[in-house]
């Protein structure tokens, strides 16, 4: 995908029209100093000899130079047809030390992924600095629809029942289970009672219930959602999970294959120091209520004791420190909004390489665990790591720059697979008061925009 013509001066007249800045928190020469190295770009003013002193004459010292002109100079490549330039330019522009008003961050991110997505192209978060988000881009498919979206279709196409009738139309039509509780009640929020009885419920769900009311109630904007879905597949390229092995606390378990065909695995050895999670895994991804009510070993019915014991044994599995404070910095949010959100699965298998480095055979597969994994809504796939010092500098402690290029390699990779990857310096939750206050701010704001449902 490529960034149109037609695109670049769209944003520039959002620039214009909406008089945004480059940055709020840097100077202009600053900010271009952090995307150019304006010692070595050469002047366009006789009495200049660097685009450094001509920025300082002109932005800082005259102020005659108009902010639109980056767009136009060519040193900096914002109108060519390379993309490059210009979505650092736009990641730029919304970096922490650059802009830290959160509200004015997310509002100029929306502009920006509304001008590119037709392209083909986004902005995302790929990592933190501080609690604060740091933006790459990346390719991404048409605009899909979410979760949430259908559920507010659904909601708005029976809001102009009568409060009375709301909860009979969603039990005998749109087929739900009665309602539970006294607080579930359509007469204080007819659209807030229908989106609460939706929320657990995955995509093919939704569109079987959205089928049921438009075969009753006929509404436009809900027969578009369905009609776009069925008609554009929505599915992601990534298949169902299976095969997930996490949470060693032992030996390399060895498999093989039950059904090569279907590449169906079974471990015949140390399988007792390994969790192995095979049950289908559907569209609104895997929460950790089903994850602790697949929990094979026998302690008790209650619901919390069991999700008790299988926290205590994802502990094991982590090294006392930063990895320990994120597992339990996240499990904080089953307490507060409940066990249907994703659960955090840690020391995930992505590769299984049967050999060892001490076996000599052949070099191992590179990064065969991951850090920690979420299965979240529409099929997408989170990858948490967490970057020690022996990720990126040899053993006597001096920077490798080997290391960092083998671990940016298979970030790469692993993006190019389908997967979000966020990264973590283990610098950043050395305290860990600091570090569960930025993991906390972290995954709430991640799992929203992973279209979960957070109530509490």
């Amino acid at each position: 995908m490529a960034v149109t013509a037609v695109t670049r001066r769209a944003l520039l007249a959002d620039f214009r029209a909406r008089n945004i800045a480059w940055s709020a928190d840097c100077d202009e020469v600053e900010f271009l100093g952090r995307l150019y190295d304006l010692d070595k770009l050469p002047s366009t003013d006789a009495r200049c000899e660097t685009a450094r002193e001509d920025a300082i004459q002109h932005l800082l010292a005259n102020a005659d130079w108009d902010l639109e002109f980056i767009f136009a100079d060519a040193r900096f490549g914002l109108s060519t047809g390379n993309d490059e330039p210009l979505l650092r330019f736009l990641a730029e522009t919304l970096h922490p030390a650059v802009r830290t008003d959160r509200v004015e961050v997310s509002r100029l991110f929306e502009i920006f992924n509304g001008h590119l997505r037709p392209d083909g192209l986004e902005l995302f978060q790929e990592s933190v600095i501080s609690g604060r988000p740091v933006f790459s881009w990346r390719p991404v498919a048409p605009p899909t629809v979410s979760l949430e979206q259908i559920r507010a279709a659904i909601a708005d196409a029976i809001y102009p029942l009568k409060s009375y009738e709301v909860e009979e139309f969603c039990t005998t039509v749109a087929g739900l289970p009665p309602s539970t509780g006294d607080d579930d009640d359509p007469h204080s929020s007819k659209r807030g009672y229908v989106r609460r009885r939706l929320t657990t419920k995955s995509q093919g769900e939704l569109l079987d219930i959205a089928e049921r009311v438009l075969a009753r109630l006929d509404d436009a904007a809900l027969r578009s959602i369905v009609d776009s879905i069925r008609a554009g597949g929505e599915r992601s390229r990534l298949g169902s999970p299976k095969n997930l092995v996490f949470a060693s606390i032992g030996p390399k378990h060895k498999i093989v294959l039950s059904d090569a065909i279907d590449n169906d695995m079974r471990i015949v050895e140390n399988d007792e120091f390994h969790l192995s999670y095979s049950e289908p895994v559907g569209d609104s991804g895997l929460t950790w209520r089903q994850l602790v009510a697949w929990w094979p070993h026998n302690h008790g019915d209650d619901e919390r004791t069991r999700a008790l014991a299988l926290h205590a044994r994802l502990w094991q599995s982590l090294d006392p420190g930063p990895e320990q404070l994120i597992l339990q910095t996240y499990a904080k949010l089953y307490k507060r909004f409940g066990f249907d959100i994703p659960a955090l699965l840690p020391q995930v298998y992505l590769h299984y390489d049967p050999y060892s480095r001490r076996s000599g055979a052949k070099p191992p597969l590179a990064r065969q665990r991951m850090d920690f994994l979420l299965l979240v809504p529409l099929r997408r796939r989170v990858v948490i790591e967490l970057d020690g010092q022996q990720h990126y500098s040899a053993p006597n402690g001096q920077a490798s720059p080997q290391m960092y290029g083998e671990m940016m390699r298979e970030d790469r990779r692993l993006r190019l697979s389908g997967y979000e990857l966020y990264r973590f310096g283990g610098h950043e939750l050395h305290n860990p008061t600091v570090g569960e206050t930025l993991l906390h701010d972290f995954f709430v704001e991640l799992l929203r925009n992973c279209d979960v449902t957070l109530d509490g």
